[in-house]
């Protein structure tokens, strides 16, 4: 379904449950009480359409949404804006700390947020490239971690980092399809956090999938 074009269509009560809806558009069309939940949004594109009661479930997979011309990627941002134009809650889920969202940026290279495949090599230009995230390790330590966590291995003489297989992938695909179940991050985040005084508050929310008690 990825970049598949939506006019003028009748969708209301229809379910895109856990649907890659990447670069799909919707253009005038009725979405009321349509199910999105678990769909993966990323450069997704919504004009003229009406959302009344529209499901979205929590923004764990919403990545990126176009509202005209209008696009948006803050989880709070988006979901304030999918609760005016549906009018039900979303949940908003408690961000992990910025270099726990940077790792698994990373590691999405290797695999979609629907457990798909993308490739199992990436050179060193390519893996750290991309957007960073704002107080976030840098992407060259974040790198230097998954390879010394045998996550990656690399840099081989062609200069390309490999991503691991068996176990350890199936831990990478788990860290992207949903950021707050991380096997993978429980491990590799801690060492970044020596030394902060603050940073530690954040990992429990990482690890547990919810507010500081």
């Amino acid at each position: 379904m990825v970049g598949v074009r939506f006019t003028g269509r009748d969708l209301s009560g229809q379910s895109f449950i856990e649907s890659d809806l990447s670069g799909v558009a919707f253009e005038n069309c009725d979405l009321c009480s349509t199910h999105f939940e678990g769909a993966l949004l990323n450069r997704t594109r919504v004009a003229e359409c009406e959302l009344r009661e529209a499901r979205f479930g929590n923004l764990n997979r919403i990545d990126s949404i176009t509202f005209g011309t209008t696009n948006i990627h803050e989880n709070v941002e988006i979901g304030e804006r999918l609760f005016k134009e549906t009018g039900t809650a979303v949940e908003l889920l408690a961000d992990p700390c910025p270099t726990a969202l940077q790792i698994v940026r990373l590691l999405s290279k290797f695999a979609t947020p629907l457990g798909r495949a993308r490739g199992d090599r990436l050179d060193e230009r390519g893996l750290p490239a991309g957007r960073r995230v704002a107080g976030a390790a840098s992407l060259e330590a974040c790198v230097r971690e998954l390879v010394q966590a045998k996550i990656l291995s690399g840099p081989d003489f062609r200069r390309r980092y490999a991503r691991c297989s068996g176990d350890g992938y199936r831990e990478i695909v788990l860290a992207v399809k949903d950021v707050k179940r991380l096997p993978i991050l429980t491990r590799l985040v801690p060492s970044f956090l020596l030394g902060s005084s603050k940073r530690p508050q954040a990992l429990r929310v990482v690890m547990t999938g919810g507010r500081n008690k």
